[in-house]
């Protein structure tokens, strides 16, 4: 079954962990959102994901929300982090932001799935992990 939620997390493929927003989120669909992206942390495993950044609702509110909930997640535990992301403004802002506040983990920003995929799926191969199978993994 497809999870519907406009933002969420899918670590089914574990050490491989995606992050999906694809939708206005609501402050419900943020809270779970939140509560999941603890849960992941709460595993005390080494592991590396991917950001599908399709629509979102990009409310102040909400940013702040993410920020401070990932303050107190012990980061080390995220080897590497790829974000997807079509919207060539949204690219460049994150992107700048990114030399200013450089990431606890190697973080890169593509524009399409495919690279993005092929360079998580080194950094696991470099970090040890188990590259799943339907990973586009021929980097």
């Amino acid at each position: 079954m497809i999870d519907p939620r406009p933002i969420r997390v899918d670590a089914t493929a574990f050490p491989f962990v995606a992050h999906i927003l694809d939708g206005k989120q609501t402050d419900e669909d943020l809270e779970t959102y939140l509560q999941d992206v603890s849960r992941l942390y709460a595993r005390r495993e080494a592991f590396v994901s991917i950001a599908y950044v399709r629509d979102y609702a990009g409310e102040w509110s909400h940013i702040r929300r993410i920020a401070d909930r990932m303050k107190s997640l012990p980061l080390h535990f995220c080897k590497g982090s790829a974000l997807v992301i079509p919207s060539t403004t949204f690219r460049f802002v994150l992107s700048s932001y990114y030399l200013l506040h450089v990431p606890p983990h190697p973080t890169v920003v593509f524009e399409q799935a495919q690279p993005a995929e092929e360079w998580v799926a080194a950094r696991l191969r470099q970090e040890g992990l188990l590259v799943p199978a339907g990973l586009r993994a021929t980097a």
